[in-house]
């Protein structure tokens, strides 16, 4: 996944993601306490259910959990900022 940013969804479209959390993602064991968990909440849950992924993302812990270059103020404004 490309870096949190307006840019990502030029390339990943909510259709997409919609397509890939249905058929791949929501069958992975996704932690809050792994840190790919919070790519998967950002990068792809926050751009189709927006609530959800704001909910789990404010479960994770802050520095233990967010992928090294993610912060969670970020992770938690951009799942806040998407389109409902």
């Amino acid at each position: 996944m490309l870096p949190l940013s307006p840019a990502l969804q030029l390339s990943r479209t909510k259709e997409f993601c919609q397509q890939e959390w249905e058929d791949v993602l929501q069958h992975e064991k996704l932690s809050k306490k792994d840190k790919w968990s919070s790519v998967v909440f950002t990068g792809n849950l926050a751009i189709i259910d927006p609530n959800n992924a704001y909910d789990k993302l404010s479960a994770m812990h802050a520095t233990d959990a967010m992928d090294d270059g993610l912060t969670k103020a970020w992770a938690m404004y951009w799942a806040a900022s998407q389109p409902r």
